[in-house]
């Protein structure tokens, strides 16, 4: 982050400066008070069941001497400390969320946003696999993706950087547009319209006009990159739910700008498919699992060219990956090869996972499966839909762990078309039984949503002698 005075942020947050000098910079603003220090901004968030206020005397403690507050009892306590420098606001998340946007806007960046139901975390680190190699480049980090974690990844931007990757998730308040207007990309991704998050919109076509706010400060200038292989992104949806005042870029059919054919799913040894673009073909292996990553590398690809690569460079990227872990990670242990896609799940990215496991060669296939959050009243419907499609691909043995994994298990028990099939309502009844239910060679699927914390379960198994 470049250095920034407070006399900058009092402008920025529409604040009262109660103590402290204008004058002051700080280089890093924090909304964890372990990390608050000298030099930084420390911005206490207000939740339901949590107020970082409590934690002011600790970060003064810590030599962090700049503060943004919303309270006035702890306004007027942190008084007594001479040297602390203090802004009073409204809501301290709405600080932080207007702080982050004028300091993006005052950097000279290129910024692609990526959004999605399904693979916009794999699509931004292909994105940024590309792009790196051509220009100085940033990214979120992990899932730092929501109304909290995109103002902190933008402080993590500094004047050096060239381009920017921000990935967008709707999370629990449902709202891309704050996001969209914070960042204001100037070229955007939708990668697919699923299931996720339809507890809050009540249809996938309430989640598609969500998704398209990615679009609400575009312009004539600016270029929206979709996936035409999603039944729902099209032309017409285009039309409907935005103002069209922009490009449309499409992937993946046969009548798109850039189309993938002949995919195929080399197991261990990732994907490879063929991109035709401009009336030329490119034959492109990607070290990934999952057939599916074929659009989501198209994908990034036509986001590139508009950050100004040329689609031989942008092919060339797609050889040196840069990945968020967890995400379809192939782990090797002496006894098993763990497929770790602990980081989320939804009804379509189950049903890919398991697509990747039944590509693998090996002895037996396991399938470790937890429940999927943020459904609503899908939520039954898509853990059915996930038993049953692990019973139609026939894989070996079917381990369900939490309340809603009852149906997967129940629905594969009803297709009857699975080895051995368990359920545990909590991981903790499942560890005693690993060493029992697991053999020599198995290759282990692990994935569930990531509140469920199966990442503890890889964790149980690498640890197996």
């Amino acid at each position: 982050m470049d250095k920034i005075d407070l006399g900058f942020v009092l402008n920025s947050v529409n604040g009262e400066l109660t103590k402290g000098s204008t004058g002051y910079t700080v280089n890093d603003v924090s909304t964890d008070s372990r990390k608050a220090a000298f030099g930084s901004l420390f911005i206490p968030l207000i939740g339901e069941n949590h107020d970082a206020h409590k934690f002011l005397e600790q970060v003064y403690e810590n030599g962090c001497r700049a503060i943004i507050v919303s309270d006035e009892n702890w306004n007027q306590k942190m008084h007594q400390y001479g040297d602390m420098n203090i802004i009073k606001v409204e809501n301290t998340l709405t600080a932080l969320q207007d702080l982050a946007k004028a300091y993006l806007n005052s950097l000279n960046l290129k910024k692609i946003s990526v959004t999605g139901s399904v693979g916009k975390t794999t699509t931004k680190d292909l994105l940024y696999s590309i792009i790196k190699r051509k220009y100085k480049t940033q990214r979120n980090i992990g899932n730092l993706n929501n109304d909290i974690g995109v103002p902190l990844t933008i402080f993590t931007f500094d004047s050096t950087m060239e381009v920017v990757i921000v990935e967008m998730g709707m999370g629990y308040d449902g709202h891309i547009d704050r996001l969209a207007e914070i960042v204001k990309p100037e070229v955007a991704i939708v990668t697919t319209i699923g299931s996720s998050h339809i507890e809050i919109h009540n249809s996938r076509e309430g989640i598609l006009k969500e998704k398209l706010k990615i679009t609400k400060y575009f312009n004539k200038d600016n270029i929206l990159v979709i996936n035409e292989t999603c039944d729902l992104l099209n032309m017409e949806s285009i039309k409907k739910f935005t103002n069209g005042n922009f490009t449309v870029k499409t992937v993946g059919n046969d009548n798109s700008d850039f189309i993938v054919r002949n995919i195929k799913d080399l197991g261990t040894a990732g994907i490879k498919f063929n991109l035709i673009y401009s009336d030329d073909e490119y034959e492109i292996n990607l070290p990934l699992l999952g057939a599916h990553n074929a659009i989501n590398a198209a994908l990034a690809i036509a986001a590139s060219l508009e950050a100004g690569l040329s689609i031989n460079e942008a092919v060339l990227g797609l050889s040196d990956l840069d990945m968020t872990r967890s995400r379809l990670e192939i782990k090797k242990t002496s006894k098993y090869m763990i497929i770790d896609d602990t980081y989320n799940a939804s009804k379509e990215s189950m049903c890919a996972a398991l697509d990747s496991l039944k590509a693998i060669k090996g002895k037996r296939k396991i399938a470790i499966l937890g429940d999927m959050y943020e459904l609503g009243d899908s939520t039954m419907e898509s853990h059915v839909k996930v038993g049953s499609y692990a019973s139609e691909i026939g894989i070996d043995l079917l381990i369900a762990i939490g309340d809603y994994a009852v149906d997967i298990a129940e629905a594969a028990r009803k297709h009857g078309n699975i080895g051995s099939i368990y359920y545990f309502k909590t991981k903790e009844e499942f560890y005693p039984l690993i060493k029992d239910l697991l053999k020599e060679d198995d290759i282990v699927l692990v994935k569930a949503s990531r509140g469920m914390g199966l990442e503890q379960v890889v964790k149980n198994i690498e640890n197996i002698d």
